[in-house]
């Protein structure tokens, strides 16, 4: 029974670490993409597909 106990809390802690990894990796990602946003977005575009407001 202790053996099981071990074998599932070093598989919930390998979880862990890798969500861990994941939520950095997405961190990262987001702010790097938040950066190269431009400081005006359009938000409308005319027939023409050119920016209207």
């Amino acid at each position: 029974m202790m053996k099981v106990a071990l074998l599932i809390d070093h598989i919930y802690s390998k979880i862990c670490y890798l969500f861990l990894v994941l939520v950095i990796g997405f961190l990262c990602i987001t702010i790097f993409l938040y950066i190269k946003l431009p400081n005006i977005i359009p938000i409308h575009w005319g027939s023409s597909f050119k920016v209207d407001s």
